[in-house]
C-alpha cells in the first residue's frame, strides 16, 4: 500500500492533469444523496436544497479546468479536462504525462447533475486507475477522486 501512495505522489509531478492522493471533501459531497427526478421537465435533483438540472450536451461539452491543492506544501496543480457528452455517455480526455499528451476518459457515464469516470496512467510499468465522480452546480463541476484507497477534490470551470 505504502508503494502505491509514494507510486501516486510520483503522480503529482509527472501527471498534473490526472490528479494524486491527499485532499479534502467536496462541501457538497455529503448532498449527493439527493434523489434525481426525470419526471420533471429537463429533470431536476434535490442536492441539500440545491435544485439543479440534469446534465446536458449543452452543459459538459467543451473544456474545463481548475487548480488541485495537494496539501502536501506542493504547488497548485492545473488540472483541464475536455467532455463530450453522448445521451447518458460520457467521453473526453484529459492533460498529463511528462509531455502534456491526451489521456482518454473511461467508463465515462451521466446520471442527473453527476458524472463519473476512470483514468488509466502508467507510471513506470505500473498502471495506476484514478475513479472520479463529480456533480455539476451553478456551472462549477465539482470532481472527487480516489486512487489507492485515497482521494482529493477540487472544482474545475468551463474555458471553452
Amino acid at each position: 500500500m505504502k508503494l502505491k501512495i509514494m507510486l501516486a505522489l510520483a503522480v503529482l509531478v509527472l501527471v498534473g492533469g490526472v490528479a494524486s492522493c491527499g485532499g479534502s471533501r467536496s462541501d457538497n459531497e455529503d448532498n449527493w444523496a439527493g434523489g434525481y427526478d426525470s419526471s420533471t421537465s429537463g429533470g431536476t435533483m434535490n442536492t441539500g436544497g440545491n435544485t439543479v438540472k440534469e446534465i446536458t450536451a449543452a452543459d459538459i461539452d467543451g473544456k474545463w479546468a481548475g487548480k488541485y491543492d495537494p496539501g502536501v506544501g506542493g504547488a497548485l496543480m492545473n488540472m483541464e479536462y475536455t467532455f463530450k457528452a453522448e445521451g447518458n455517455v460520457l467521453t473526453g480526455t484529459t492533460v498529463g504525462g511528462s509531455e502534456d499528451e491526451r489521456i482518454p476518459l473511461l467508463d465515462g457515464k451521466i446520471e442527473g447533475n453527476r458524472i463519473s469516470f476512470a483514468l488509466n496512467v502508467d507510471l513506470a510499468g505500473q498502471e495506476l486507475k484514478f475513479n472520479y465522480t463529480g456533480e455539476l452546480i451553478d456551472g462549477k463541476l465539482n470532481l472527487r477522486f480516489e486512487l489507492a484507497g485515497s482521494g482529493g477534490s477540487f472544482t474545475v470551470e468551463r474555458v471553452e
